[in-house]
């Protein structure tokens, strides 16, 4: 198991990605985690905040 660790981690190539890509890994990561929790808690107030958030950003009120 640990080889084809090490295989898959260390015998990759550089990548390099830019600033915009990693931001973007970054907001899917955190989108994803407010859905995990909503779904989990189901608590109206975090659906409402959520549904807040996504109603900002689509105004284009908040840049990040």
């Amino acid at each position: 198991m640990f080889q084809i660790r090490n295989e898959i981690i260390h015998g990759m190539p550089k990548i390099h990605f830019s600033n915009t890509k990693v931001f973007s890994f970054c907001e899917n990561t955190l989108n994803f985690f407010e859905a995990a929790i909503a779904i989990c808690i189901m608590d109206d107030n975090i659906l409402y905040v959520l549904k807040s958030k996504r109603q900002i950003n689509r105004q284009g009120l908040i840049t990040v």
